[in-house]
C-alpha cells in the first residue's frame, strides 16, 4: 500500500488543489529550500533549473549536506526533495538561456546575476501563461523578494525600474555571503506569497527585510 502526506492540518490555510504548475529557475541556497517547501505544502508539478554542481560554500546556506559536493544541484535536489516529500521533481541541469518559453506555469528567479533575471524577465513580461513571477534576491542579512504580474502595466514598470547591469549590484550582491535562517525566510515568504495568490488570488508586491533584525526595511 503506497503511503501519501495528509495535508489535512493545512485546512483552510492552503488546499495543494489550487496550486500551479512551477517553474523554478536556480537551485543554490534560497532555491534549494524554495523546491522544498513548495513540495511540502502539496505542490506537486516542480520543475526546476540549475547547470551547476554543490561546492562546499553551498553546504551552510542550503539543503544540501558535505556528501553532496560535486554533484549537480538538480539531481541532489531531486533525490531529497523525493525523501523527505514524496514528491517527484523535475531536474533540468542546464543553463536557462531565454530561449525556453513559460507555458502554464508559475514562475520563480532564483539566480545570481542581473543577467539571467533580464532572460527569464523577457520570457515573463506579457506572456498571458504565466500567472505570476517571483524574483528573490539576498546578500547576508539582507533580502528581498518581489511577485509580479507580467501583463500588469503597473508591475511591469515597477520591476522594469529593477533590473539594472551586474556591475552595478553594490548594495545587494545577490547570493554571496548568506546564512541559513536568512535564505529559509526569503524561500518561506515566496511560497506564503503564492500559496495566497493562487487560493486567493492576493500578493505582496515587494518584502524587504534585514534578518539580523527581524524588522522589515521600509
Amino acid at each position: 500500500m503506497s503511503k501519501k502526506a495528509n495535508f489535512s492540518h493545512q485546512h483552510q490555510l492552503f488546499n495543494p488543489e489550487n496550486a500551479r504548475p512551477v517553474c523554478q529557475i536556480g537551485a543554490g541556497s534560497v532555491g534549494s529550500y524554495l523546491a522544498y517547501l513548495l513540495a511540502k505544502v502539496g505542490v506537486k508539478d516542480i520543475e526546476v533549473w540549475d547547470y551547476d554542481v554543490v561546492e562546499s560554500h553551498n553546504v551552510p546556506m542550503s539543503l544540501y549536506s558535505p556528501e553532496d559536493i560535486g554533484r549537480s544541484k538538480v539531481d541532489v535536489l531531486k533525490e531529497r526533495i523525493r525523501e523527505l516529500t514524496g514528491v517527484e521533481i523535475i531536474g533540468r541541469h542546464e543553463r536557462f538561456t531565454g530561449k525556453e518559453l513559460f507555458r502554464n506555469v508559475s514562475v520563480i528567479a532564483c539566480v545570481d546575476s542581473m543577467k539571467t533575471r533580464e532572460l527569464i524577465w523577457k520570457n515573463v513580461r506579457g506572456n498571458l501563461s504565466v500567472d505570476i513571477f517571483c524574483d528573490t534576491r539576498t546578500s547576508e542579512m539582507y533580502a528581498e523578494a518581489y511577485a509580479i504580474n507580467g501583463n500588469d502595466v503597473t508591475d511591469i514598470k515597477r520591476y522594469d525600474h529593477l533590473l539594472f547591469p551586474d556591475k552595478e549590484a553594490v548594495r545587494q550582491v545577490c547570493g554571496r555571503h548568506g546564512i541559513a535562517f536568512a535564505t529559509m525566510r526569503t524561500a518561506s515568504t515566496v511560497v506564503a506569497n503564492l500559496t495566497s495568490f493562487w487560493q486567493t488570488g492576493k500578493k505582496e508586491w515587494c518584502w524587504r527585510e534585514r534578518c539580523d533584525t527581524l524588522g522589515r526595511v521600509d
